[in-house]
């Protein structure tokens, strides 16, 4: 059913009268006559009696008419409703990343993006790669801070920040807590605490694959799906646990960071951006730009980022 039909036949219900209708909506009456003669012939009955000196409403015109005043209403709603949701969103930038990546570059690149968009509001969401990457291809993310290694990245822009190695996060009253390296073989006794394997299931192989060359299967005794509530499981003493280098920024009391011997040839990520093509690209780009003026900074020395990488606490 046509809608500028139904206003049509409603202006001409309102005032029983073409000329009248015809005005009010600024067209030739004939357009008008035209238009209500259409949508009976679309519905197949007749809305109005015309005769050259009046215009009525015939039953089932009485009953359109309260039907097309609601369709019209929910339509007008419906019209706001995605306006407003166009609006909100063309002033959101919807930021996913990996627990613990970029903590000591993340703010100031977002502090950089909003002094050139003070009206967009960042949001960030905690995803594992994979679920990042199926929310950029649905829209529901416009960037996301991925491991490159692990994930399938056909069809979106990619720009490579840094690879880093991984750590163990230990509790601090444990002897571990004392050691400046260990090796892998040393965790053989102890409990672990991991991310749920299903985030990522090819990393999950891979990283077993790599601790058992070693000598090494953990025993994990918790899951945990937010990168607070592992850090929280290893300070309260339920077991250590391996997590991205930038943890060490984290500062969670009750929790010691230790490098790892076999770190830099066995246990490393490739951490990068990613992003949909043209999707809110002028948005995307000013912050792409200012995490990578971030990390290539670290050339110098000075940089944020491998200074908190480098940093066990």
């Amino acid at each position: 059913m046509d809608l500028n039909r139904l206003r049509h036949f409603l202006a001409v219900a309102q005032d029983l009268h073409f000329g009248a209708a015809a005005r009010k909506l600024g067209m030739e009456q004939s357009s008008i006559s035209q238009s209500v003669a259409a949508l009976e012939k679309s519905i197949g009955v007749k809305l109005l009696e015309r005769s050259s000196r009046s215009v009525s409403l015939t039953p089932a015109g009485e009953v359109l008419v309260e039907d097309a005043r609601r369709l019209l209403q929910q339509s007008d709603q419906a019209q706001e409703r995605a306006r407003g949701a166009a609006h909100r969103d063309s002033h959101q930038l919807r930021v996913g990343h990996v627990p613990f990546s970029l903590i000591k570059a993340l703010p100031p690149a977002i502090r950089t993006f909003q002094a050139r968009h003070a009206d967009v509001q960042v949001r960030l969401v905690e995803e594992p790669t994979a679920k990042q990457i199926a929310s950029l291809r649905s829209g529901t993310l416009d960037l996301g801070l991925v491991n490159l290694k692990i994930a399938d990245l056909s069809g979106l822009n990619v720009r490579p920040l840094y690879t880093a190695r991984m750590m163990l996060a230990v509790p601090a009253g444990w002897p571990l807590a004392q050691s400046q390296l260990l090796h892998l073989r040393d965790l053989r006794d102890y409990p672990f605490v991991m991310f749920p394997p299903e985030w990522n299931p090819s990393f999950s192989r891979d990283m077993a694959a790599t601790l058992a060359r070693q000598g090494l299967v953990p025993k994990v005794r918790h899951i945990a799906e937010q990168a607070l509530t592992l850090m929280t499981l290893v300070a309260e003493e339920f077991g250590v646990a391996l997590v991205h280098e930038s943890a060490c920024g984290a500062r969670v009391a009750g929790v010691k960071f230790v490098a790892l011997a076999e770190s830099a040839d066995l246990l490393s990520i490739e951490m990068g951006l990613a992003w949909m093509p043209s999707h809110k690209s002028h948005l995307v780009t000013t912050l792409v730009t200012a995490l990578q003026d971030l990390v290539s900074s670290e050339g110098t020395g000075q940089g944020p980022v491998k200074a908190a990488l480098r940093r066990v606490v």
